[in-house]
């Protein structure tokens, strides 16, 4: 129990308002009155706020929960968004009543940060959720170029992947959460459509923006190794499947691959963060053969002939 404000002086008054400060689905209220000995009148001294907050105390109570109670997690208020999930599942994935669907979605004010949110916490949200949010999630952002941008803004820009990473525990749901978040931004950036080249190459100016300020030291919180991994596949996947072409090549720029090669001659060698910048430098070789000779020049291992040099005979 935290109070929901400061002191309020409510003698003579005969309505009594509070301005809580974060939204509330408010499920009781109850008063604490008085009455001295020698009084005839009552008194209040307390008004005690029963409920829990708009994304639902009593889910993020069980999310160390091994099994989560289905039951007590659909009658708290964190229940809409098994709603929203279905609404969105039942039609056909090219009905025009799905795309007028996400369309009221996308119109609602601060939506898709408030699910981005939720995915996004410290504390993840019970296994339960977890696939439903990020089905809503995936629909919306690939439902329009505006709103699959703005996701990746939202996820690449949030520190909480990191502290996640860092800092809690693995555990079960931990990793399902985190597991989430890098399979939303693969998705994102591997499904093919009208949006694709856009989303991708987002991301590939995230990169190249985060090596950037490392190389510079102007970041203060460490980037996500989770991410620069999950880029190396997007990369690779893409790739592999062949479904940009040469526009792929053209993403994957010689100054890209450059920031990420002087990026891990700074890190550490045993991190996880050099094993998935290593990743993407792989993945960009994949993608650019021409860049594994520049990689070997680089590392000192292929060193150029002189151009006046004549050639050695086997005869030795």
């Amino acid at each position: 129990m935290v109070p929901v404000g400061p002191p309020l002086e409510t003698a003579g008054l005969t309505f009594i308002r509070l301005n809580l400060p974060s939204p509330e689905v408010v499920t009781g209220v109850l008063l604490r009155l008085y009455r001295a000995k020698d009084s005839s009148s009552l008194g209040l001294t307390q008004i005690r706020v029963i409920g829990a907050t708009s994304f639902g105390d009593t889910a993020f109570q069980m999310c160390n929960a091994a099994i989560p109670d289905e039951t007590k997690l659909t009658k708290s208020s964190i229940g809409w968004l098994r709603v929203l999930n279905h609404v969105i599942s039942v039609p056909r994935p090219d009905s025009p009543l799905l795309s007028s669907l996400l369309d009221s979605g996308a119109a609602t004010p601060h939506l898709l940060e408030s699910l981005a949110s939720m995915l996004l916490l410290p504390a993840p949200p019970p296994a339960l959720f977890t696939p439903g949010l990020k089905h809503v999630l995936l629909s919306l952002g690939l439902h329009s170029k505006p709103l699959g941008l703005a996701l990746l803004e939202i996820i690449l820009h949030n520190g909480a992947v990191t502290f996640m990473q860092g800092t809690l525990p693995l555990g079960k749901n931990t990793t399902a959460s985190l597991e989430a978040v890098v399979e939303l931004v693969y998705m994102l950036c591997t499904t093919q459509d009208a949006c694709t080249m856009d989303r991708l190459t987002l991301l590939l100016t995230w990169l190249g923006t985060t090596a950037q300020s490392c190389l510079k030291e102007e970041s203060h919180l460490p980037p996500a190794s989770m991410y620069i991994h999950c880029t190396s596949v997007v990369l690779w996947s893409l790739q592999e499947q062949n479904l940009l072409g040469s526009e792929l090549q053209t993403l994957v720029s010689d100054e890209l691959f450059l920031s990420v090669y002087r990026w891990t001659l700074q890190v550490k060698e045993d991190s996880a963060l050099k094993t998935a910048l290593d990743n993407v430098l792989c993945s960009m070789c994949y993608i650019r053969p021409c860049l594994f000779t520049t990689l070997l020049h680089r590392m000192g291992i292929l060193v150029p002939a002189p151009l006046d040099s004549t050639p050695i005979s086997d005869d030795r």
